[in-house]
């Protein structure tokens, strides 16, 4: 068995997809996918299916919901209920978001050792899961309560690869992607950061100065804030030709 909610909310099995019967019945399994192993509230699973407007035979549809998820999954997952809300047993079956944790633990402690090589692979093996926007195909509230702190998460893995793959000596491989990301995400500092750096690495230091004044104007326009400690610390490094050991 096989569940998925990092893109379209999905359940396979023997390499076929089940169907699952409308956005209600996919947000009720992502949110409990989302829980982990722990009990889902009977109230966080209504603010993920109606918002703030449940209704009132919310009790009687979560036994709805929970039922036909247990005949969709048949005996591979079960589903049950213990009050205040309900749990999933996955019984050993894959779950994306569970592997990425995996290999994003597995990365992160490659990287801590200094062993760069095998962070920046796990790293992508982490990313190489995402199919799409997280829990595409599930209700409103779902997306608006949970989205966008799983993309947070993919973004700082994201950027965790590429500073990884900088201290491996790919700068100049990176460019294209690193700027890119900054013309999709202007006010991210990490990415400013590594095109700096990445700028920096390929001997081209006025284009990676040129980025710093970039995003102090962004910022300044946009936020009326200025670039944090880490990317200034980097602007005085490439100023005087020697970067700080971490920008942070």
């Amino acid at each position: 068995m096989e569940l998925r909610i990092l893109g379209p909310i999905e359940a396979w099995h023997s390499g076929e997809e089940i169907r699952l019967d409308g956005t209600k019945q996919r947000t009720f399994l992502a949110s409990l996918l989302l829980g982990q192993g722990r009990i889902v509230h009977d109230v966080r699973l209504a603010e993920h299916l109606w918002g703030t407007n449940p209704p009132s035979t919310l009790d009687a549809q979560l036994y709805t919901y929970a039922s036909r998820l247990r005949t969709y999954l048949g005996g591979h997952v079960r589903v049950v209920r213990r009050a205040p809300g309900y749990l999933l047993h996955t019984d050993g079956a894959w779950i994306d978001i569970v592997e990425f944790e995996r290999q994003r633990r597995r990365a992160d402690a490659a990287r801590d050792e200094g062993h760069y090589a095998a962070a920046a692979a796990a790293y992508r093996d982490a990313l190489a899961l995402w199919r799409g926007p997280a829990l595409a195909g599930g209700a409103d509230p779902l997306i608006s309560a949970e989205a966008a702190a799983l993309e947070e998460t993919r973004l700082a893995v994201l950027e965790r690869r590429i500073e990884a793959e900088v201290e491996l000596g790919r700068a100049v491989e990176l460019l294209p992607e690193l700027r890119s990301l900054v013309s999709c995400h202007p006010l991210h500092e990490g990415f400013r950061a590594s095109l700096m750096t990445a700028l920096y690495g390929a001997n081209r230091q006025s284009e990676a100065l040129l980025e710093y004044d970039k995003m102090r104007r962004i910022l300044q326009e946009e936020l009326g804030v200025y670039p944090g400690p880490g990317l200034s610390r980097l602007f005085q490094g490439i100023l005087a030709g020697e970067l700080p050991e971490k920008v942070a």
